[in-house]
């Protein structure tokens, strides 16, 4: 599953540590605050930082380097208009100044204000075309507009300028998976460009010194970035709730800045937590070595924060990625991907790096939140007109789910479609689907793009929504769980890839496969029309659709936790006989 991910968000501190402050005024004390600051930026203390940053733009005003890291403060702390208005500032005094105009192109992204982002970005690069952080930046934003095939040929160039960038080459590797031209082998070749690549970090075989008793309590590390109010964070705090403490200690290992009240509850369930955002991939490795972890869990794979050259490193003797990521991870070092009998059917062997682990059908379980609302009564009831939606990332929008979803429109009369995404806060990107659906013959008044809101609330919009529509080959996962609580079945084509198969894992977990899992475009088609013409029978699903959920895994917290600690456990049986057998 693919987590919320935006490589450029948020923007990073633009530290010019190489140059002082310009400054019409003894420089000394104006720049001595400016590296005071720097460092207090280094240590997450971000209140310091502005205050030293503030002191030192008074003494030097016409500094565009005080005004850009003020800025990346100002962001870190979520105060966005006052970070925007010092970069602005920055570009202001200095029109050369690269690091602001890269962050002020993050910055409006992250604001869905795409063409001014890509105005910011394109400034940067007309002053340094071979800046590749930059080319990475474009090729982000142009993923989030859909725009995957000018995408790809940035972040190529960006892999050019620097081959050494494990974040380029992850960016590259998620966002191939968006693409419905991309084949299953041109997929596996990719990823394991990746694994020979970054794999040479690993010095020799390593030895762990807890011993092999197979029965013993385990120390489980989990690595992610996304220990917030998030897909992993929900996902994961069912397993730090019912974990056997007397034979599982889970330890977790955040890599990312942003944190909320399920950042808190997680930290609270954890045996042990660590803040690793601020370490690099050996010292992580180094620190995971000595907290004695004996399995370790990647829940991020090629998103946002990860550290899979950690992972190559081989700091645990158990390595498993799960839920983070919907492909291989490429790496020899990673023991094991964790999937079901549905998104990984026999044979899938061949497109993975790792050996492959099934969990029953459901492949997750989902926490829900104690804000969600009641599912509400069936819209088209009272509207006299089915209204299908998607709200998942228009990335995930690929021109032959769209056409589907026409052809879909049509076949339904008076239907509409609602796509709801941060990316539609965008004019330009909200013209191109417009413009692709009208050219479909479905008019304006039927698509209402619909922009981003709070979680509440847009749990809540599922009460507009009789059906749901899944895309194609990206699946939803969390949005798709989201959907079901809230009584909205969702159509998905079963396609060959495990991210092309989350929807039909979902929906066999709940018994509703026969009704919204469509082998092929036309099936998908007949599916939508099928439910769209039987209202009593969307109904009975929405009323009951809870109930389904709750006789499964996928929100029986004990149940599924107990799946995992077998699957675990299991891990750590093979471990330890390959130890035995090679030390007989």
């Amino acid at each position: 599953m693919k987590k919320t991910r935006t490589q450029t968000r948020p923007p990073v501190a633009a530290v010019r540590r190489d140059s002082s402050p310009k400054t019409d005024v003894p420089s000394q004390q104006a720049n001595q605050l400016f590296l005071q600051g720097n460092g207090h930026y280094d240590r997450a203390a971000f209140a310091e930082a502005i205050a030293c940053y503030q002191q030192a733009v008074q003494l030097a005003p016409r500094s565009d380097v005080i005004y850009c890291n003020l800025g990346s403060a100002y962001w870190a702390i979520g105060q966005r208009a006052a970070a925007m208005q010092a970069w602005q500032q920055a570009v202001t005094l200095n029109p050369k100044a690269l690091e602001a105009h890269n962050n002020l192109g993050n910055g409006y992204t992250e604001e869905g204000l795409f063409t001014e982002a890509r105005d910011s970005y394109q400034r940067a690069l007309n002053l340094n075309p071979n800046l590749h952080a930059i080319h990475n930046n474009l090729a982000g934003l142009l993923t989030l507009q859909g725009q995957l095939s000018e995408a790809y040929q940035y972040y190529r160039r960006a892999m050019e300028l620097d081959g050494n960038s494990t974040l380029y080459h992850s960016n590259y590797l998620l966002d191939l998976n968006y693409c419905d031209s991309t084949s299953d082998q041109e997929l596996l070749a990719a990823h394991q460009r990746y694994g020979q690549r970054f794999t040479s970090v690993q010095s020799g075989p390593i030895e762990w010194p807890r011993g092999e008793d197979p029965e013993r309590p385990l120390r489980v590390g989990y690595v992610s970035g996304d220990f917030y109010e998030s897909s992993i964070g929900f996902l994961i705090e069912p397993i730090l709730v019912h974990h056997q403490r007397d034979q599982f200690t889970p330890v977790c290992y955040s890599t990312g800045r942003r944190s909320d009240q399920v950042t808190v509850r997680l930290r609270d369930l954890a045996a042990q937590w660590r803040d690793v955002r601020g370490l690099d991939f050996e010292a992580l490795a180094q620190q995971i070595r000595a907290d004695r972890i004996d399995i370790l869990v990647d829940m991020i794979g090629h998103t946002t924060a990860n550290r899979l050259p950690t992972f190559a490193r081989k700091p645990a003797p158990v390595q498993i990625s799960y839920a983070g990521y919907i492909n291989t991870t490429g790496l020899q070092a990673m023991d094991y991907y964790v999937g079901d009998e549905v998104t990984l059917p026999p044979g899938s062997e061949r497109w993975f790096a790792e050996r492959l682990l099934r969990l029953p059908p459901g492949l997750y379980c989902y926490q829900v939140p104690d804000y969600t609302p009641e599912v509400a009564p069936l819209p088209a009831l009272t509207s006299g007109r089915i209204t299908f939606a998607s709200f998942n990332k228009v990335a995930k929008l690929t021109p032959f789910i769209l056409n589907i979803w026409c052809q879909l429109l049509l076949a339904v009369a008076g239907s509409r479609l609602i796509i709801k995404d941060k990316s539609v806060s965008d004019a330009a990107t909200c013209q191109r689907l417009m413009d692709f659906f009208a050219s479909r013959g479905v008019v304006a008044d039927r698509l209402e793009l619909r922009r981003h809101t709070a979680l509440k609330d847009h749990l809540a919009d599922y009460g507009q929504v009789d059906i749901a529509l899944d895309p194609h080959p990206f699946n939803g996962g969390i949005t798709t769980l989201q959907a079901l609580w809230q009584g909205v079945p969702v159509i998905s084509l079963l396609g060959s890839r495990h991210a092309s198969r989350v929807g039909a894992s979902l929906a066999v977990a709940v018994g509703l496969d026969d009704l919204t899992v469509a082998r092929s475009s036309a099936d998908y088609v007949a599916k939508g029309v099928t439910l769209a013409s039987d209202l009593p029978r969307l109904m009975t699903i929405r009323a009951g659709l809870r109930d389904r959920m709750r006789r499964t895994a996928m929100i029986d917290g004990a149940r599924f936790t107990g799946h995992w600690e077998r699957l675990l456990r299991t891990t750590w049986h093979h471990h330890c006989a390959a130890k035995n057998s090679d030390n007989p």
